[in-house]
């Protein structure tokens, strides 16, 4: 069997499970991306992280979507990095997560935002705040303020405290006001609470 018949096969048999797609939500509000080269007919998930603070989190992620991916996560520079097969099923998540080809936080949000995909969220895009450990942040300079918004008021609705702090910085190379979630002191037994079933070892530093 050639590989192009081969590859076709594997794209037709694949679907997503549970798990995959709550981690697919989870990852995409943090530093994963979706690709498409045909229009939006199929997508591909793109990882990459700092191998140094994040690669047990990058191979991870490969282990789950192992079934997706042809070739191994591979290091460039100071990154480790991966990539699924362009599917279909991935297609919906790039119609809800990009608009003209950027990527912004689904209306429906809401709907797919369970503890699994909060704590993969965290994981990948999450930190403790300050020294005393009191509290966490999420960041997510990427959005809108009134994406964050959106984001804050969903974490409220499941019991979840929480903050946006506005600051004036230089987030990759642009000057501006960007809006930064904060899991404020009084929630943060909460959040813990829900994502740590879901937090893998390599991350517990970050509870």
């Amino acid at each position: 069997m050639s590989n192009t018949k081969e590859i076709r096969n594997m794209k037709e048999d694949i679907e997503l499970t549970e798990e995959q797609r709550e981690i697919i939500v989870g990852t995409l509000l943090g530093d994963c991306h979706l690709e498409t080269q045909n229009n939006g007919q199929t997508y591909r998930l793109l990882v990459e992280q700092s191998k140094k603070q994040h690669g047990p989190f990058v191979m991870h992620l490969y282990e789950k979507f192992k079934p997706l991916v042809r070739t191994p996560p591979v290091e460039k520079k100071n990154n480790l990095s991966f990539k699924t097969l362009s599917i279909g099923p991935l297609r919906y998540y790039g119609q809800i997560f990009y608009q003209e080809g950027k990527k912004v936080v689904p209306k429906n949000i809401h709907k797919y935002l369970t503890d699994r995909s909060l704590a993969y969220w965290y994981m990948d895009d999450g930190a403790l705040k300050g020294k005393d450990r009191s509290g966490k942040r999420i960041h997510t300079e990427s959005f809108t303020k009134e994406e964050v918004y959106t984001l804050r008021d969903i974490l409220i609705s499941k019991g979840i405290d929480t903050s946006v702090n506005a600051q004036n910085r230089i987030y990759k190379g642009v000057n501006k006001c960007y809006h930064i979630l904060y899991i404020t002191a009084s929630g943060d037994k909460m959040f813990t609470e829900r994502i740590r079933p879901y937090v893998i070892d390599c991350m517990l530093y970050k509870l």
